[in-house]
């Protein structure tokens, strides 16, 4: 079974593809939309390359990871891959792997027209698929979960073990990305 195998098994078919920036600049790796259907409502995205790129680490070798995001379906046709391709250049550029609990961004609104609180991106586990999913030989699939800038603030300064404790506890929808952020967020008050 080969790695676009394994991600279709658990994500869905591949059915559009990504080599290049907005700009048109062609990057190292590849983005994946996979067919609706897997988890309902969802739209699923994938990197595709970027574990060809061994990245090092305290371990005893070095860290090759894919990265996936999963949002609402009618996110399908927006901005996802660009978040991807983002994510995925600036590990390489970095020459740092993502481990759980590390962030990115965060990077102001990334939906611009003010529908959601995202501003970062958390490498999680992919609690949302089967365990067999995680890992690919040594690849590791990386959750890339949207944000908000509260949390990102609140993971940096407590620790993601206290970010993902209140996730559970407040049984959040980490696909939603209009959701709350699971802490109090003064500029966000629940009640506006």
């Amino acid at each position: 079974m080969t790695l676009v195998d394994h991600l279709e098994e658990f994500l869905g078919p591949i059915t559009k593809g990504w080599h290049h920036t907005r700009d048109g600049t062609k990057l190292p790796f590849g983005v994946a939309m996979h067919e609706p259907g897997k988890i309902v409502d969802t739209a699923i995205f994938s990197t595709l390359g970027l574990s060809e790129f061994p990245l090092p680490s305290d371990m005893d070798r070095p860290i090759r990871h894919e990265f996936i995001m999963m949002v609402p379906d009618v996110f399908r046709p927006g901005p996802i891959p660009g978040f991807l391709q983002q994510a995925g250049m600036e590990v390489l550029s970095r020459d740092q792997p993502l481990l759980r609990g590390d962030t990115l961004g965060p990077y102001g609104d990334l939906f611009k027209d003010g529908i959601s609180l995202m501003q970062a991106m958390y490498a999680a586990i992919p609690v949302y698929l089967p365990d067999e999913f995680a890992a690919y030989g040594d690849v590791a699939l990386v959750w890339l979960l949207l944000v908000t800038r509260v949390e990102y603030e609140a993971i940096r300064q407590q620790g993601w073990e206290h970010f993902e404790d209140r996730l559970m506890e407040a049984q959040a929808d980490m696909i939603d990305v209009w959701r709350w952020p699971v802490f109090d967020d003064p500029e966000h008050p629940r009640d506006s």
